[in-house]
């Protein structure tokens, strides 16, 4: 029923910010929600340039930012200007004259990845219209039921096509977007700023740190997932048990082995080559198998410490996530279960904070990040990013 309320929402607020849709419009919008972009991405090649076509002709054009999107919220630097939810985990991410041409390639992928993993049915679809029958009978939608019946009763006898906006909506807003996950439209700045980074240099070494809890390892894989990147995980360096000394502890994110990280990675990063180290095994609290990180465009070590001085690292692009107390706690316990709930609170998190404090970490970085609104949403819906 939650998802019936959200989306009850999302189609009462199309109508507010496009007052001149008619009903196909809001039944596209429900399409999309349930089967994506409608359609499996066959060639992949032939699509690129369908994209590129519509924001060359976007441009010259002039067509309009969605009106329910207002800037990109720079305090944040996230996507937020340039798309909008549509439920169940997708977004319209918009091809405005904001998107620069770096960004093309990256948006063609989020499309295809989302149009080729998004699975829906019929029955699903044919439930969440009569979402839009409640909308219309309690009179939040400028259209009567007998409208609705009569419209969906034709739909549905030509076996539930992919629609097309309404002649006057495209007039009225000259759509152009891509159906894409929302967790990318999220991240959109961040895979802009990678983009440009990219079509500047041949190689790129991105840092993830930040709070525990905060989305460090999803960001990465996300980031990985729009350019094929090798990712590194701080959770392989821990120390192992005979390291972990008194002094070693007291010393600000001396739990980290940042002189095997330098020794085994540092040097393969910095002078583009392919290597491999040893991971860290948590519940032997040895060293075990070997990792090999290929030489790719782009390679990102994410986790807490990974700005650690010891780490010799030179990041092309900083990135810090934050994250309320209130959503970290939730979202560990959640998560970890009680007991290693109150492990973080008692140890890990000061040892944290620390580390953060002493070396200026957050003040350091390129881009900051708060994710305790995004990381509180997919606990409340129990879900992952579904992009995973």
């Amino acid at each position: 029923m939650a998802d019936h309320h959200e989306l009850s929402n999302i189609l009462i607020r199309q109508y507010r910010n496009y007052p001149c849709l008619e009903l196909q419009d809001l039944i596209k919008l429900i399409y999309q929600n349930e089967f994506g972009g409608g359609h499996m991405i066959q060639n992949e090649s032939e699509a690129f340039v369908r994209l590129k076509k519509e924001w060359e002709q976007n441009h010259k054009s002039g067509a309009p930012k969605p009106m329910s999107a207002g800037a990109a919220d720079t305090s944040q630097d996230t996507g937020h200007g340039y798309y909008e939810s549509i439920g169940n985990g997708l977004c319209r991410l918009y091809l405005n004259e904001q998107i620069p041409v770096t960004l093309l390639s990256c948006i063609h992928r989020m499309f295809c990845r989302t149009a080729n993993t998004v699975n829906g049915s019929i029955s699903s679809f044919e439930e969440k219209c009569l979402v839009l029958q409640h909308c219309c009978s309690r009179g939040d939608l400028p259209f009567s039921e007998d409208e609705y019946h009569s419209y969906m009763n034709t739909y549905r006898e030509m076996g539930y096509p992919v629609l097309s906006h309404s002649t006057v909506y495209h007039a009225a807003y000259r759509p152009a977007y891509r159906i894409v996950y929302e967790v990318y439209g999220y991240y959109l700045s961040v895979i802009g700023r990678i983009a440009k980074l990219l079509s500047e240099q041949e190689y790129v070494t991105v840092v993830i740190d930040g709070r525990c809890a905060s989305g460090k390892s999803t960001l990465a894989e996300l980031l990985s997932s729009v350019f094929d990147a090798a990712v590194i995980h701080m959770d392989d360096f821990f120390l192992q048990a005979q390291q972990r000394t008194e002094k070693r502890l007291e010393e600000p994110g001396g739990n980290i082995d940042y002189e095997r990280f330098y020794a085994e990675t540092a040097e393969g990063l910095l002078c583009h080559r392919e290597f491999t180290y040893q991971k860290f095994q948590c519940a032997t609290m040895t060293l075990e198998d070997y990792i090999k990180v290929p030489l790719k465009p782009l390679r990102i070590v994410e986790g807490a410490y990974s700005l650690h001085p010891g780490c010799c690292l030179k990041p092309d692009f900083k990135i810090f996530l934050d994250v309320s107390k209130d959503a970290q706690s939730r979202c560990i316990l959640q998560r970890n279960g009680p007991h290693m709930h109150r492990r973080f609170l008692q140890e890990w998190i000061p040892m944290e904070n620390r580390y953060f404090e002493y070396y200026g970490i957050k003040e350091d970085c390129h881009m900051v990040l708060d994710n305790s609104e995004v990381i509180s949403v997919n606990q409340d819906n129990h879900t992952k990013f579904q992009f995973l």
